[in-house]
Formats: C-alpha cells, sequence, structure tokens
C-alpha cells in the first residue's frame, strides 16, 4: 500500500543515576538482566544478530516453529509467549474487517497489519483473538466513535488504544510523527525497558529513512510490533506481520526501527505503548 493509500485497518545501561544492574538490585524487576549464549546467526542486515544476549526482564527468548491458524512461530520474551501471526497466511486472510465501514472493505492479507501487529502483542498476554477478529473490534470502535461525531480510522493509533484496554490492557498513544530522533529513541528504549510493547507505523513521507523503512516494508506503509529489548546491546525484536522476502520477525538495531518510523496516513502514523 503505497504514501497516498490509507490503511484504513490494518554492558550497562544508566536510568537516571542507577544502572540497570543496580536498578535490578533495588527492587525493579523489569530491569534484572539474564544472559544465555544463541549459536545461531540471524539473517543478513541491521538483524544481524548473534552471541551473548541480555535481557531487560526475568527470561530469555527463544523463537520456536509452533503452527496456528495465522502463524508458524512463536516468541519467548520475558515470560510471555506471542504468536508470530502473518496477516496473509490464516484462514481469514481473505476476509474483509470493515465490509460496514465507512472507509470501506479491508482485507487482512494486504491491509490488516494494524489488527496483525495488536494480536501479536496481546497473544502475550494470553489472548486467543486473531488478527480478523482484532479488525472487527477495531471497526466496531472506529464506527462508535463515528457516530459520536469524532473521526479515528479503524487502525489509527488512538483507535488500537482504545481496543486494547477494552482487552485488559494499558495503553499510551504517542500519536503523529516526531521529528526529534533522539527523543523517540530515548521514549522507546525506555519503554520497552519498562517490560512494554510498542505498535509502530513505518513507512514514508517528509524525513523519514527508506534506508530504514525498507527492512520492514516495500510499500512504504506498515505497522509492525516490537515485543522486548537487549539493554545492552540496544536491539530489539520485531514481530512483523508482513509476509513477503526477507521482511520477517526477528532482532533489530534499535536505530534501524526509530529510524523506519513514517510520516504519512494521518491519524495512523506514531507508536502505541502496550502493557
Amino acid at each position: 500500500i503505497g504514501d497516498d493509500q490509507y490503511i484504513h485497518c490494518s554492558g550497562e545501561v544508566k536510568i537516571g543515576s542507577l544502572s540497570n544492574r543496580q536498578a535490578g538490585k533495588e527492587g525493579n524487576p523489569f530491569l534484572h538482566v539474564f544472559r544465555f549464549i544463541d549459536e545461531s546467526t540471524a539473517s543478513a542486515g541491521p538483524n544481524e544478530y548473534t552471541g551473548d544476549k541480555t535481557y531487560s526482564s526475568a527470561s530469555s527468548t527463544d523463537q520456536k516453529s509452533v503452527r496456528g491458524d495465522g502463524y508458524s512461530e512463536t516468541i519467548d520474551l520475558a515470560g510471555r509467549t506471542y504468536k508470530l501471526y502473518k496477516q496473509g497466511s490464516g484462514s481469514y486472510a481473505g476476509s474483509s474487517f470493515c465490509s460496514t465501514n465507512p472507509y470501506g472493505s479491508n482485507i487482512i492479507a494486504s491491509q490488516g497489519c494494524g489488527p496483525s501487529s495488536l494480536a501479536i502483542i496481546l497473544s502475550g498476554y494470553g489472548s486467543n483473538n486473531n488478527p480478523y477478529q482484532i479488525g472487527r473490534k477495531l471497526t466496531t470502535s472506529s464506527i462508535e466513535l463515528r457516530n459520536q461525531g469524532r473521526v479515528y480510522k479503524p487502525a489509527s493509533i488512538y483507535n488500537m488504544s482504545l481496543v486494547a484496554s477494552s482487552m485488559g490492557r494499558k495503553a499510551i498513544t504517542h500519536e503523529g510523527y516526531s521529528s526529534d530522533y533522539d527523543k523517540v529513541y530515548e521514549k522507546m528504549r525506555n519503554s520497552l525497558a519498562a517490560g512494554h510493547q510498542i505498535i509502530l507505523y513505518v513507512g514514508g513521507g517528509k524525513g523519514t529513512s527508506k534506508e530504514s523503512w525498507k527492512f520492514f516494508t516495500g510499500t512504504g506503509a506498515h505497522f509492525i510490533s516490537i515485543l522486548g529489548i537487549d539493554l545492552d546491546n540496544d536491539k530489539v525484536f520485531v514481530g512483523n506481520p508482513g509476509s513477503t522476502g526477507t521482511k520477517g520477525s526477528g532482532w533489530f538495531d534499535l536505530s534501524t526501527v526509530v529510524k523506519a518510523r513514517g510520516n504519512g496516513n494521518g491519524d495512523m502514523k506514531g507508536w502505541l505503548e502496550v502493557y
């Protein structure tokens, strides 16, 4: 989906005066660090990453081949297991989840990256709602807002926050595109260090970096989920619901992810913090 189209639905770290190890000792469970050795080799590119990994939580990570409707892998991070949904893979992939929405019909396979990203995150909290079911919830919420005179696309940052909240999660919205790279980097890093997850709109637009967003989307307009962070190396695990090429899920430099943020599609740009 191009920039001219809507995706309607779709090692030691200092924090303040304490290092992560010091903070962990003083009672912050999110800042304990644990190590394990990963002898596998990731694919080439910015997500090439092997060796000694340190995590900001009380468990290591394990990516497994576990097949379900719409996913063929799961990832264990910080004691949570996430289903890595692919929007083109489920039995519902060809289904429209916005057929009654004023914005028109939207198909999960081509325009379901928003609900798929939210489904990935919520699966880590025990939800069995697949991307289609999340898409229907987003559509219902969007219609309710419209009936109140408040116009938000189903996969807008704000509307996704409402659905996440309705499903028992807390959500913090970071709406719009910020040109302040350092500020966004720091905020995202702190959010992930606190054990939160992120949905990020990536892609083109004024001031954006194709050299970064091309690793997540070939179209210049997409949502991804960010599920965890390695604080020693500033690597993050991306759950990418896209289905093509090398644009899969895996470990990426946080800098690559932050530079990939998109500046288009109105109320869809920005990022959502879920916990």
